[in-house]
């Protein structure tokens, strides 16, 4: 059980990784500077004896980005289904590769800032395994002009 324990944190870490780095969203505009949002992310699994630090990082969104644009995710994870009720955006998204995965979340967002949970199911080593990732940004500025 240890084992599968330790590839799930690995998992998780790179969940949480590429996450970041694929929220990044194309610009809207040729000369629109993108928002700078500061992103702080926590992954938990129950039964696990040491739980993982948050980690915060900077990201640049472009300005006017969609409610999906915040969701973290894997290359291999596709927004299957979604609804927004006032400020309130639930999804399910589906991952496959080598570790897929069915994940519920929601994301409540304001012109400055967003808080998110997601619930992420899978199979390890072929028992059901579960993880929590939240995750919450805020506005810090702009980005610097790549120009």
């Amino acid at each position: 059980m240890r084992f599968a324990h330790g590839s799930i944190v690995l998992l998780a870490l790179a969940f949480a990784a590429s996450g970041l780095a694929t929220a990044q969203v194309a610009k809207d505009a040729k000369d629109a500077k993108d928002n700078l949002w500061e992103v702080t992310t926590k992954m938990e699994m129950a039964g696990m004896s040491m739980q993982m630090p948050a980690q915060t990082s900077q990201v640049c969104l472009s300005k006017g980005v969609k409610e999906e644009g915040f969701v973290p995710r894997r290359d291999e994870c596709k927004i299957t289904d979604s609804k927004r009720v006032g400020p309130k955006f639930t999804y399910t998204m589906v991952c496959s590769g080598p570790q897929p995965m069915t994940i519920n979340g929601e994301i409540t967002t304001t012109p400055k800032s967003y808080d998110g949970r997601m619930l992420m199911k899978m199979k390890q080593e072929g028992k059901d395994m579960e993880m929590t990732q939240t995750f919450s940004g805020k506005l810090v500025g702009e980005c610097a002009s790549s120009k």
